[in-house]
């Protein structure tokens, strides 16, 4: 089973090997139309990370979908669909509430991915998510239960929640030429901070997301950022936007969770996974439980490499001039609009599955 007792039907992910991709029309609950595959020779699935939440992202539940929150609600102490659907907005962009909000809400997509297209799911044969997102490729990969990934994702929502309230922080996408210097930014506004008055914990600038060609998420205190906005031309850098979050996620500040996370990584069962899911910390499969355990202590502080997981993703799982088909499950649209960035042949083989 895939989320212990919900995922009862998917006894396994052994994928049928079909002949052709011919289109069909299936509609949704909620009246949405969505084009998947009739046959699949294989799929993947994608789940995004915390920024992709929003008041409203899920109003159609399937019932196994419904039981999910549940267990949530129950796990979490508070009603977590409640906030999903009605907010406010300003709890539900809470560390502590986004990314489990964002969790659940991906693996209810899966649920209802599965009603929506017969094998899209059993037929998957690799998983990755995009930081938080990672929890529900593990869960769906069958190496932590959704129960148990639950609690680990609590407690790391309170422990970066309490960095975050303890340094003013934050994260910004950049978006650079070829012959963009953001590493070199990075460097220098890490210095202005010390400069300034700054500790050197405290001076923490640095690539959190490596996103797609030329286009990379800086996390770091809010004096470096403001550097980097003040002479971004002096470094090649295009564009820059701030991110709705209220810390550096991926970076040194947020090294002090760790030991949190280590020590209730210790109070439950992980195993081997079941398919390929591909790692944030290097972009390559788990290959033992043993791995994942020791990579999901340094997940909170290391840079996500999304880039480099998409590119070896699609490369190993490659068939002759055959791509699988992808299915995003999860609020909003990101990953599949990144995988346009990385691998154009690919996205055209994506589909989105939210739940509002």
């Amino acid at each position: 089973m895939l989320i212990a007792p919900v995922f009862g039907t998917y006894s396994s992910l052994i994928p049928l090997w079909l002949s052709n991709y011919n289109p069909v029309t299936m509609a949704s609950p909620s009246s949405a139309t969505v084009v998947v595959p009739k046959a699949l020779k294989a799929s993947v699935i994608l789940f995004p990370g915390q920024g992709s939440q929003y008041v409203g992202m899920v109003k159609d539940l399937t019932r196994k979908g419904k039981t999910l929150f549940e267990m949530a609600n129950h796990t979490l102490g508070y009603d977590l669909l409640s906030l999903c659907q009605n907010g406010p907005g300003a709890e539900l962009n809470k560390t502590v509430h986004s990314q489990p909000a964002v969790f659940v809400t991906s693996l209810a997509a899966v649920e209802r991915l599965a009603e929506m297209s017969v094998g899209a799911v059993e037929k998957c044969k690799a998983t990755a998510g995009f930081s938080v997102g990672e929890f529900a490729a593990l869960v769906l990969g069958q190496s932590i239960g959704f129960v148990d990934a639950l609690k680990v994702l609590k407690l790391r929502a309170e422990a970066t929640q309490e960095i975050c309230e303890q340094v003013p922080s934050g994260m910004m996408t950049v978006i650079a030429g070829r012959a963009g210097k953001i590493s070199q930014a990075c460097f220098m506004a890490r210095e202005y901070c010390v400069r300034t008055g700054l500790t050197p914990e405290e001076s923490e600038c640095g690539i959190s997301n490596h996103l797609f060609p030329h286009a990379k998420v800086v996390g770091g205190h809010t004096k470096a950022l403001e550097f980097i906005e003040t002479n971004s031309k002096d470094f090649g850098i295009k564009k820059i936007k701030r991110l709705a979050v209220s810390g550096a996620f991926h970076t040194r500040l947020m090294r002090p969770a760790a030991e949190k996370i280590q020590k209730v990584l210790k109070t439950i069962e992980v195993k081997d996974p079941k398919i390929k899911i591909y790692s944030n910390a290097d972009g390559r499969p788990y290959q033992s439980a043993d791995q994942i355990r020791k990579s999901l202590v340094k997940h909170v502080y290391l840079p996500v490499m999304w880039e480099q997981t998409i590119q070896n993703l699609y490369s190993d799982l490659r068939s002759g001039d055959e791509l699988p088909v992808t299915f995003e499950c999860g609020p909003q649209n990101n990953l599949t609009t990144m995988l346009g960035m990385i691998n154009l042949t690919a996205k055209k083989l994506s589909y989105n599955i939210e739940l509002s």
